[in-house]
């Protein structure tokens, strides 16, 4: 795990370009057909030219990918996950004020980053989104690991990019979770040199996804 201090690391990931099929289907008849644009054929029988459209390229019209204000999508894909609570089962308002967020996917964990830095809730960041390793990690180089949610706060530009990169965490197409060691995976989201923050590491923890860090 890298902390503020230190990162790296980089693979590559590339989209799919977009194409266009043609299909050519003939049909036989006692008359020849003179087909605009096209060369007349030699045998009978005419020629049907049926342009099927291409699929869009990846991530296309994903929410997030173009202008405005960035936000992650609704759920989608995370739907089929048989560990995706229901969305009022991801965030729980405790008799004291406080509250309790769950993150049954990385979709939902970036989710609740993003709200937690933009709420200033430094305690339920840190309680319920930081992995135990990092927290430790912190204490043991002499951090409060409420250093870990400031320093967030100042690169929330580099998370905005990252997450922009991968709107739909492990479910945004192109973007594989890949094992890292017990528990822990790396979403990468190659491929502009401009970030400074290129993948992401969590750990599956008692069913919830938890920040390890960021990196590049």
């Amino acid at each position: 795990m890298r902390t503020p201090c230190d990162e790296d690391k980089v693979s590559a990931a590339d989209a799919l370009a977009p194409a266009t099929l043609v299909r050519v289907s003939g049909s036989h008849g006692g008359h020849a057909c003179a087909c605009v644009l096209m060369c007349l054929l030699a045998l009978a029988g005419c020629v049907e030219t049926r342009v099927i459209p291409a699929n869009k390229p990846f991530m296309s019209g994903l929410p997030g990918t173009q202008g405005g204000a960035f936000r992650l999508p609704a759920q989608s894909a995370a739907d089929n996950n048989p560990l995706a609570a229901k969305p009022g089962e991801l965030r729980t308002t405790n008799p004291d004020g406080t509250v309790t967020l769950r993150s049954p996917t990385v979709r939902d964990l970036m989710r609740h980053i993003l709200e937690t830095i933009m709420a200033d809730d430094q305690g339920a960041f840190t309680r319920d989104l930081l992995s135990d390793e990092t927290r430790r990690e912190f204490a043991e180089r002499g951090y409060d690991p409420g250093e870990a949610f400031k320093e967030l706060k100042r690169r929330r530009e580099d998370i905005r990019r990252l997450f922009q990169a991968m709107p739909a965490g492990e479910f945004t197409p192109g973007v594989m979770m890949k094992p890292i060691g017990r528990n822990m995976f790396r979403l990468h989201a190659g491929g502009d040199p401009t970030m400074q923050w290129t993948f992401m590491d969590v750990v599956f923890d008692r069913g919830d996804y938890k920040l390890r860090w960021f990196g590049r």
